[in-house]
């Protein structure tokens, strides 16, 4: 699932920005990005079940390999810019994926001594959206917001 959040001119913010300070263009964007992603991660933390809670985080990313990892709500710009995405980290909920989407009816394959019974029914888990509905809670329009009074404020302060 990928929710994205297209912003125009962003590599040319970006090139702006940078001749400010080497540094400073994809700090101030990225910084600006990481606040306007703030709620929507706390949204999906209180809406997630159990211990998904815990592998709910953001991360910062540029290039287009890590946007195309993220299966999770993103705020994104060019294959320049930077990148935020909300992601659940595999090591910590490893079955995150099961819960979000649902499954299927689940039977076993009866190999081996610890599964002796073939084709016994093991379930279907109903899906729980906890990132989609938490996107749709917060609202795109709220990113956008949150994201140009930050870039606004880092620019001001850059510029005094």
């Amino acid at each position: 699932m990928e929710m994205n959040i297209r912003v125009e001119g962003l590599q040319e913010l970006e090139r702006q920005l940078v001749k400010l300070g080497a540094e400073m263009g994809t700090k101030t964007l990225n910084q600006a990005l990481m606040s306007a992603s703030l709620p929507t991660m706390k949204r999906a933390k209180s809406e997630a079940p159990g211990s998904i809670k815990k592998a709910i985080s953001r991360v910062k990313h540029r290039s287009n390999r890590t946007l195309k990892l993220s299966k999770v709500g993103r705020i994104a710009g060019g294959k320049q810019a930077a990148g935020v995405s909300i992601i659940v980290r595999k090591k910590k909920a490893p079955f995150a994926h099961m819960i979000h989407d649902g499954t299927k009816p689940r039977y076993t394959k009866g190999k081996g001594k610890k599964r002796p019974y073939k084709n016994a029914y093991r379930g279907q888990i109903k899906p729980n959206p906890f990132l989609k509905e938490a996107w749709k809670a917060e609202g795109e329009q709220k990113a956008i917001n949150i994201f140009q009074n930050k870039l606004k404020q880092r620019i001001k302060k850059l510029t005094k």
